[in-house]
């Protein structure tokens, strides 16, 4: 796969124990979702994988990739420990990057700033979605659809990167608008390597589309009893 999704989502496990004896807190159901263009259905085909693990340190959340000397791109949301994956290769998610500015503006709709980034990315989505219809149209190739994407969304996004940059020394670093100004300040070549392959998409929403119906069916049996049923509630999810 070129291109791989990953999110995670709290399980509890009775059987797996804190140090106090309780049920733990810290197991997790990670959803791994790889993608692929297909040239002849002009799509994209994804494989969702689930797996029940303990903890979220570096060493688990990158099991996966680095057993499998995975060698394409991987696209997270904002968890630290993502970092630790190959900084070449690592996209991160739009959605986590506007979602403080979005938050600002519940609580303060006038807020300029944050009003005229979420216009900017909205913008940048209409590109991206411009160019992703013009790929599963057939108007255009992958190489096309490359070229074309990189420079018109790299465009909008150099400048929204340059606003961020133009704005953060009107914000105290730890003001709402400061951090989210910073997230993206941050992050600048992880938002912007998704524009390097066809499969690459501006946020994780697939991952966290994929998890949902894990997440929907936790509301009605709270929790897995043992690490064979948590394995086994992984496996059945990864299916359907």
């Amino acid at each position: 796969m070129p291109l791989v999704h990953k999110d995670e989502t709290p399980v509890q496990v009775l059987d797996f124990k804190d140090d106090k004896g309780k049920p733990s807190t810290n197991t997790f159901m990670n959803v791994t979702v790889g993608s692929i263009w297909d040239r002849e259905e002009k799509r994209r085909h994804t494989l969702v994988l689930y797996q029940c693990t303990k903890g979220r340190s570096i060493d688990v959340l990158l099991a996966d990739v680095r057993r499998y000397d995975f060698k394409g791109y991987l696209l997270t949301d904002g968890l630290a420990g993502y970092n630790h994956f190959d900084a070449s290769r690592h996209c991160s998610c739009w959605v986590h990057a506007v979602r403080g500015f979005k938050n600002i503006l519940k609580a303060d709709a006038g807020n300029e700033t944050a009003q005229t980034i979420v216009k900017m990315v909205s913008s940048l989505y209409r590109i991206e979605q411009r160019w992703d219809d013009g790929l599963a149209g057939g108007q255009i190739d992958e190489e096309e659809f490359l070229a074309g994407c990189r420079e018109e969304a790299g465009q909008q996004i150099d400048k929204i990167f340059a606003y961020v940059d133009e704005r953060r020394g009107d914000y105290t670093q730890k003001s709402p608008t400061g951090k989210a100004l910073a997230y993206i300040a941050d992050r600048k070549e992880e938002l912007k390597r998704h524009l390097e392959v066809v499969e690459g998409v501006l946020d994780n929403n697939i991952a966290e589309r994929a998890i949902r119906p894990f997440t929907v069916g936790r509301g009605n049996w709270i929790f897995c009893k043992s690490q064979d049923g948590a394995e086994a509630t992984a496996f059945f999810y990864s299916l359907v």
